[in-house]
């Protein structure tokens, strides 16, 4: 059980063998990029696609910036990432939180698991 959101949105979507091979097909395609899902608070509101592909080689808030264009939020809003209920820090590479969700959650490259990363989004407003 997760402390933040579980991603049951798109888990429920797949089956988990579905799940497998989508992101085993994506890795194998795009080798330097990450499979990503990502699931936001209800105050942040709904993605028009849960999931991206993220180059390996940049930062997270990289990514924050990416999805944050989809949001209707303030300025005033600051949106903190997740994964497995540990803060993301914007300035560490996509690489290097991959390999540890990697390391966490035991995925290997011939496991009977899904390859995806999954990230939950927050806010919080910070000014006003």
């Amino acid at each position: 059980m997760t402390l933040f959101g579980n991603n049951k949105k798109f888990k429920e979507l797949y089956t988990a063998q579905e799940r497998i091979s989508e992101s085993n097909r994506i890795i194998a395609k795009y080798p330097d990029y990450i499979p990503v899902i990502i699931d936001c608070s209800e105050k942040l509101g709904q993605l028009r696609k849960q999931k991206f592909l993220v180059p390996a080689e940049v930062s997270a808030s990289h990514l924050l910036h990416s999805v944050r264009k989809q949001f209707e939020s303030k300025k005033s809003d600051a949106i903190f990432m997740f994964c497995d209920d540990t803060m993301i820090c914007p300035t560490t590479m996509m690489k290097t939180i991959y390999a540890n969700y990697k390391i966490k959650n035991k995925i290997t490259d011939g496991g009977d698991t899904d390859k995806f990363m999954y990230i939950y989004m927050a806010s919080e407003t910070t000014f006003g």
